[in-house]
């Protein structure tokens, strides 16, 4: 049994499948560096204090459920796009992926 949304692509062509599948690995990936942006910007300005945490990834962990191996790799990246501005100009496009 099919649920609603494999229904709704099943009928699609598969050149437009993967043309889909590939659009929304863009957007993901661009919204991925929207998220390591923001990220930095609350561990710099030491949002998670507020929350009694120890740190940003402790607070990743207890606010969004990310487990803090991975939570520290998050922050470690956003912390080192700072000084790569090519990488980021490709990443903010989708061009690049953060795989953890």
């Amino acid at each position: 049994m099919q649920d609603s949304v494999s229904a709704t692509f099943s009928n699609l062509h598969l050149d437009d499948l993967e043309n889909q599948i590939i659009t929304l690995s863009f957007r993901i990936n661009a919204s991925e560096y929207q998220f390591l942006v923001l990220l930095r910007e609350f561990d710099l300005r030491q949002g998670w204090k507020a929350w009694g945490c120890t740190d940003c990834a402790a607070w990743l962990n207890f606010r969004c459920g990310i487990v803090p191996g991975t939570a520290r790799e998050k922050i470690r990246t956003a912390r080192a796009l700072l000084d790569l501005p090519l990488v980021c100009a490709s990443f903010e496009k989708g061009e690049l992926t953060c795989i953890m």
